[in-house]
Order: structure tokens, then C-alpha cells, then sequence
């Protein structure tokens, strides 16, 4: 069973039951059941040592319903139930005020989110590929890409007398965000 413990990460799409292991076995992304809330592993478990039994492991976690972010304390030898996590691929299509419409690139179907739940909205353009996590069929996750490409619409000129401080000027990108540089 080595491995189990291991994180959903690795591959966009992973299907695994519901199953319990250490607390020391759990590392970054592993999506944990903890007081009947899924709860999404932040950083990894850092162990404090006791005088007699076993240490205490702080988990820095983040509830996936609400986004609160929280810390846990648990026994050295507790262990912790695991839950199933599924990766897709999905496709960003538009936003209708304050929903994201994406869509599945095999079967065309397409689900709306909210656009709180999307992480630098202003940044996504048409047929961007995201990640996007499920938990017993529910959304817990959506990642996007870490650089992502955007055109400026419009920029102030720079002002050649004080060019050793360029902060405080906002550029105006395509898709209507706006950006300070």
C-alpha cells in the first residue's frame, strides 16, 4: 500500500476510494475529511516532538466549501480518512456576470461556476485550458495556468525624468482588466 498516501497531483486524472492513512503519509493537495468537512492540505505536516508517546502534527488546511483556511493538531499515531479527488481538463469559454462558463474538450458539455470560485478571473481568455478538481461530485478546486499570455489595450506613456520608479501606472488589458506595473 506504499503510495496510497501520495498526492492526487501527479496526473490530471485520478480516481482512488475513500481511505485512512497517517497523518504523516499526507502531503500538499491531499484532500482529507476532517470533522465532516472536505479540507484541502496547504503545506506539508510539520511534526512537534512530545517527551513520552508520540509528537504532535500541525496541518496547515483550507475548508474546500467555504475557503476558510485553518490549522489542525493531531496525535503522532492518528490517522486521517483520505478522499477520492478526480482531475479534468476543462476549457474557460466566457463569463456572464458573475458566472464562468466552462466546457468539457471531449464531450462538449459545459458548467457554470461561480466566478468567486475561480481564481484571477480577469486573467482568462476563450479556450484557455484549467484544471479542475472533483470530490465525491463535488467541485472543490479549480486551478489555472501559472503564466498566462495577455495583450495591453492601453498603457500611460513613461515619463523619462523619473524612470527609477515605475510603480503606481495601471495598463489597461484586452479583455478589460486592469493591472498595476
Amino acid at each position: 500500500m506504499s503510495g496510497l498516501g501520495s498526492v492526487f497531483r501527479e496526473t490530471k486524472s485520478i480516481f482512488r476510494r475513500c481511505y485512512s492513512v497517517n497523518v504523516h503519509s499526507l502531503k500538499r493537495r491531499s484532500v482529507i475529511k476532517h470533522r465532516g468537512r472536505l479540507c484541502n492540505v496547504e503545506e506539508a505536516p510539520v511534526l512537534r516532538a512530545r517527551g513520552r508517546g508520540g509528537g504532535l502534527v500541525t496541518l496547515s488546511l483550507r475548508d474546500l466549501v467555504n475557503g476558510s483556511r485553518f490549522q489542525a493538531t493531531f496525535n503522532g499515531t492518528e490517522n486521517v480518512e483520505v478522499s477520492e479527488v478526480s482531475w479534468s481538463e476543462k476549457l474557460f469559454l466566457y463569463t456572464d456576470g458573475d458566472k464562468v462558463v466552462l466546457m468539457d474538450p471531449e464531450t462538449y458539455d459545459q458548467d457554470e461556476v461561480p466566478a468567486s470560485r475561480v481564481p484571477h478571473v480577469e486573467f482568462l481568455a476563450a479556450d484557455m485550458k484549467i484544471d479542475v478538481a472533483h470530490c465525491n461530485g463535488q467541485l472543490v478546486e479549480i486551478q489555472i495556468p501559472s503564466y498566462v499570455e495577455v495583450e495591453v489595450e492601453d498603457a500611460p506613456e513613461i515619463d523619462r525624468q523619473s524612470t527609477s520608479s515605475l510603480s503606481g501606472k495601471r495598463a489597461i488589458l484586452k479583455n478589460g482588466a486592469a493591472v498595476n506595473w
